[in-house]
């Protein structure tokens, strides 16, 4: 190693191997099920959260200011309407992006103003320096 860090090397986010051959078996096993005309997963989980939903608008109950349903049956609507749920729940992560919660540093203080003395910029550090404002500190102030 040189100057005690890492050189070389694969860089940052590139795959190796595994991964590689991981992503091309997926690859190849999606393109399997569709030339044999399998459906996906997510594909079975779409058409069963319709159905479901389907069928539980069949059951709805209806508010009182609109024709009533003649099919109208709660339990059954509730049931349909909680399969129709629990689908779209397994298929949403396959259709919607999920967001991540970044956090928001605030900007750093500002650097302190340097001290001055009629737009002088004083040195604390120098001890005369000190000495020449502390004595006109005090004359001022037996001054007035």
């Amino acid at each position: 190693m040189a100057r005690g860090r890492k050189t070389g090397g694969r860089r940052r986010g590139t795959p190796n191997k595994a991964t590689i051959e991981k992503s091309l078996i997926a690859a190849r096993a999606v393109a399997d099920a569709r030339a044999d005309g399998k459906k996906l997963g997510k594909e079975v989980l779409q058409e069963f959260m319709e159905l479901f939903a389907g069928m539980a608008a069949h059951y709805q109950p209806t508010p009182a200011h609109l024709l009533p349903n003649p099919n109208e049956n709660e339990p059954q609507f509730l049931r349909y309407a909680g399969l129709a749920v629990e689908c779209a729940k397994a298929v949403a992560p396959f259709q919607s992006p999920t967001f991540k919660a970044i956090a928001v540093e605030p900007p750093p203080p500002p650097p302190p103003e340097p001290a001055t003395i009629d737009g002088k910029v004083i040195n604390i550090d120098d001890p005369v320096e000190l000495g020449n404002i502390y004595r006109r500190m005090v004359t001022t102030v037996r001054g007035k």
